[in-house]
């Protein structure tokens, strides 16, 4: 089953539900599942940021350079 099918049964399922706990508990935990990507997210950005001022960037035309050396082009 495709991602796109996933989210549509589960929309479905989600429709006939009566229990407002239920539907509170999935919405809790979608919610908590976005702060956290958003929180690795943000923390990638900040050592990326903090990378770049402490000088330990590379050269994309030496990234590449690099990769076409060891793996072919």
């Amino acid at each position: 089953m495709d991602i796109k099918t996933e989210k549509l049964h589960l929309i479905e399922r989600l429709i006939q539900l009566q229990d407002a706990t239920i539907v509170s508990r999935v919405n809790a935990f979608l919610q908590n599942a976005l702060e956290e990507r958003d929180e690795l997210l943000e923390n990638s950005i900040d050592k990326g940021v903090e990378q770049s001022k402490s000088n330990e960037v590379h050269d994309h035309e030496n990234v590449m350079s690099e990769m076409r050396a060891k793996y072919g082009s």
